[in-house]
């Protein structure tokens, strides 16, 4: 269940529920989608902070070989092998994101006190600062805990935590967070994005804080059907809607990647309608 191909029927399942050509691409073109292989850079990252929730599971637990109210600690050993589970495997099903954007009831137990401490790490960095930014007239990127009635669509991207109640429609395509985006994920994320911008006319993409994952699919969305050239001039469109926007080298390449595909995509179906 926790398989690549589970994480991609689920999202494809949330990506098609938008009818536009958008969505056409991604029904008639599943086979032709490049194989998601994941790169050396990426897999040894994920491991190091799989490593890292391991490390911080054993050590969460040691206080409950005191006993008594100590005992509680190993909910939070519980909750921290199951993060490193999920990056282990490489797989964001391992949270259990619903379509409509809850965590199941077994991995919100389970993940309690990891989700108290993603809940502290968003205060934190995002102190003092807007959740959202507008981009565009009809796009904007920010932080999952940004959503708001008044959206008539988000896109979210965050695998670890629940979103807010919203009236807008909503899509999920759950991404682990500080790893880089499969050129797959990047072109699917991107094409519904576009999907709901022409269906609602304003949409939000959001992660947890609106720096990573998010600013990654705005990218590819900016180079493909919002007009930027290259990426240094999508780049710098996004950092003055958002400033704390980072973009790696390796997600850099994925974001080139999976535009590339997606235009040629376009070009060969003007070419063959």
């Amino acid at each position: 269940p926790f398989g690549t191909q589970g994480r991609l029927k689920t999202s494809e399942a949330s990506f098609c529920e938008a009818k536009t050509n958008a969505v056409s691409f991604a029904r008639t073109n599943e086979a032709d989608f490049r194989e998601a292989k994941t790169s050396p850079e990426t897999r040894s990252r994920e491991i190091k902070i799989a490593m890292l929730y391991l490390a911080g599971a054993v050590l969460s637990a040691l206080p409950s070989l005191f006993g008594g109210a100590w005992l509680w600690m190993l909910w939070v050993s519980v909750s921290l092998s199951v993060v490193a589970f999920a990056y282990l495997t490489g797989n964001a099903a391992v949270f259990q994101k619903q379509a409509d954007g809850s965590l199941s009831a077994a991995a919100t137990i389970l993940l309690l006190p990891y989700l108290a401490g993603v809940r502290l790490n968003m205060a934190y960095w995002l102190r003092g600062k807007a959740k959202t930014a507008q981009v565009r007239d009809d796009v904007l990127i920010g932080s999952v805990s940004g959503i708001s009635d008044d959206l008539p669509a988000v896109l979210d991207v965050c695998a670890e935590y629940p979103r807010p109640r919203c009236r807008g429609a909503y899509r999920a395509l759950p991404l682990l967070d500080m790893v880089v985006p499969s050129e797959n994920d990047l072109m699917q994320a991107a094409s519904l994005l576009e999907a709901l911008r022409r269906q609602r006319g304003k949409v939000l993409t959001c992660c947890a804080l609106g720096y990573g994952r998010s600013a990654a699919v705005v990218l590819t969305w900016l180079l493909v059907y919002g007009g930027c050239r290259d990426l240094a001039q999508a780049t710098a469109e996004l950092k003055q809607a958002r400033p704390q926007m980072v973009l790696p080298p390796e997600t850099a390449k994925a974001v080139e990647a999976a535009a590339s595909y997606l235009k040629n995509f376009g070009a060969d179906q003007k070419e063959n309608p």
